[in-house]
This record gives structure tokens, C-alpha cells and sequence, in this order.
């Protein structure tokens, strides 16, 4: 049994920064941007997306970003870990799974890469 996870997609915003005695803080929102996502865990235990192969952000790492390059109304996406949720797959449903959305992904780069080309020469 492979273990992988369910969980929504955040933007994380700048909204306000308040300077005081030579510091700034900074105000953040978050905005959900996807609800849903499927994800596993690589060998590192680092999530992945099923439907990229992308690893997102955590909440830490959105922060960190925002406040080391502060830019009022910049938003971060990261993976909200208060919504995940485990799910059980086989390993061989896993495989067909991660197979599929693999191809799916693969098909919707190359038809992104062919639509910019062709707008390139237009």
C-alpha cells in the first residue's frame, strides 16, 4: 500500500508592511486556488503533485520567500497542510495512477509548448 495525500493549493499575498525600529513585518493573506490535489511522497518525503510532478511550496517556504523579496500584492503559491487528507492506493493502482496523470501531463506541455510556438510565428 503506497500512503498519498489529498489537499488544496493557496496562494499566499502580501497585503501590508509595517515598518518599525529598522524591521518590517509583513501582513499575508492566503486565497485557495485549487481544491483537491493529488499528491505522493518521493523518497526524501517531499510531497509531490500527481498531476505535475512538481513539488510545491510549504507555508514556511512561501513566507520565507515573500518576506526575504517583500513586494506588496506578489502572491506565492503553496500547499495548505491543514487540508491534507491520507489516502490508501495499491502500489499497483499507484503506478497506473502516477502512469496516467503522467501521460495526461506530458499531453498538456507538449499542446502549451505547441500553441507558444505557433503564436511565436504569427
Amino acid at each position: 500500500m503506497k500512503k498519498c495525500y489529498r489537499g488544496n493549493i493557496n496562494n499566499l499575498e502580501i497585503i501590508a508592511e509595517n515598518i518599525q525600529d529598522a524591521t518590517v513585518e509583513s501582513k499575508f493573506r492566503p486565497t485557495l486556488i485549487e481544491k483537491n490535489v493529488l499528491f505522493y511522497q518521493n523518497f526524501s518525503g517531499r510531497l509531490i503533485r500527481f498531476d505535475t510532478g512538481e513539488a510545491p511550496n510549504t507555508h514556511e517556504e512561501a513566507v520565507d520567500w515573500l518576506n526575504n523579496h517583500p513586494k506588496e500584492g506578489e502572491k506565492i503559491p503553496y500547499y495548505d497542510e491543514h487540508s491534507l487528507s491520507t489516502i490508501f492506493l495499491t502500489d499497483e493502482q499507484f503506478k497506473q495512477f502516477k502512469q496516467t496523470h503522467q501521460i495526461a501531463s506530458t499531453k498538456s506541455k507538449i499542446k502549451t509548448y505547441l500553441k507558444h510556438r505557433l503564436n511565436k510565428k504569427n
